[in-house]
Formats: C-alpha cells, structure tokens, sequence
C-alpha cells in the first residue's frame, strides 16, 4: 500500500498540480483549469482534504467521463 495517499493534500501539491497541468476540454463537472485558477490553492487543497476525510467523491467529479 501507498501510505503517502492518506497523507492530506497540501496547498503546495494543488499549485504545483494546476501550474504543471494544460488547458483541455472540461470534464463531467463543467469545470476547466481557467475555472480552478479563480479558487486559490489553499481553498481547493482544503476541498480535497475534505473529501479524503469523508471517504467520498461528489458524483458528479468521480463518473470519468461516463
């Protein structure tokens, strides 16, 4: 097992994340990079902590296109 993967998201992680990643078409949620540069790091690395911590994936992020 990856212990690391239970370690909670820091706002660092999410920075590095959206500066590394291009622009593509928007996935199930709508959402594209341009929209997740308007949250600051800090706020989404908190948004995904929770989720970790809730064991759970808002629907609309987790159906993969589908």
């Amino acid at each position: 097992m990856i212990w690391d993967l239970a370690n909670p998201v820091t706002a660092g992680e999410v920075e590095k994340a959206i500066k590394d990643s291009d622009e593509s078409a928007p996935g199930t949620d709508s959402a594209t990079l341009s929209d997740m540069k308007t949250i600051t790091t800090p706020l989404l690395a908190a948004i995904y902590n929770l989720w970790l911590l809730a064991e759970h994936t808002p629907s609309c992020l987790s159906g993969g296109g589908t």
